[in-house]
């Protein structure tokens, strides 16, 4: 097993974002450096309490410069079905960071 950490952000917090939100959290090679929500009472929540585990101290945005500026690895692409952005997700793959999707 390695050592070594990996940099995520989750994009979505819906039914599957936020199952996957969770499991970053869990995870002891994993470190969420940022949120991406839609709704806007989401909004500078803390990412545990948007998934019932205890606080991280990274807050949800609907920034996608803040996401990008956290500068995660890899971004867990899990949007609202209908706010699928092929404009976000080249913006993430221009910036350098992977993605990691459902969507099809």
């Amino acid at each position: 097993m390695t050592n070594r950490r990996y940099r995520l952000a989750q994009w979505g917090t819906g039914h599957s974002g936020r199952r996957a939100l969770r499991n970053v959290i869990e995870h002891p090679n994993l470190d969420l450096v940022g949120v991406y929500v839609y709704a806007d009472e989401k909004v500078e929540k803390d990412a545990g309490d948007l998934c019932g585990v205890g606080p991280t101290g990274i807050e949800a945005t609907r920034n996608i410069a803040d996401i990008i500026a956290a500068r995660p690895e890899c971004v867990l692409y899990f949007p609202a079905t209908h706010s699928t952005s092929i404009d976000d997700m080249c913006a993430l793959l221009e910036s350098g960071i992977n993605l990691v999707t459902l969507v099809a």
